[in-house]
């Protein structure tokens, strides 16, 4: 994998600024426009995944109660915890980004509303 420093452009005056401090591309792994990001403002551990540039969710380093020793990662669709397993389920960062990605694709493939039916609603 190969990481780079990525600049921003300036953003609008109204809106804070972004300060990415890297980022990894990882469309060889999970598909075209896939890259995460770790930003100035995220976490120590914390690395938003996007595809095309839209934050889809996620992955997060998991720490031991001491807070030394690396367990796992944790892995988030926007704001859902994916639910696999126990906390740090995921070994590596890009296991964790790929259920990430693949929960982001099996999520906007499903129809939208409860009464969707090949685009009717019920009882017509």
């Amino acid at each position: 994998m190969e990481t780079s420093r990525v600049e921003t452009p300036e953003p609008p005056a109204d809106e804070p600024a972004e300060r990415v401090i890297r980022t990894v591309d990882m469309s060889a792994d999970l598909g075209d426009g896939y890259a995460l990001v770790e930003l100035e403002s995220t976490f120590d551990g914390e690395w938003l995944l996007r595809r095309h540039g839209e934050t889809i969710g996620s992955v997060t380093r998991v720490n031991s109660l001491s807070g030394y020793t690396v367990t796992g990662w944790e892995a988030r669709h926007h704001t859902m915890k994916l639910p696999y397993g126990l906390r740090g389920s995921w070994r590596t960062r890009g296991l964790a980004a790929a259920a990430v990605a693949d929960a982001h694709q099996r999520l906007c493939a499903k129809p939208k509303g409860k009464n969707h039916r090949d685009g009717r609603a019920r009882g017509t």
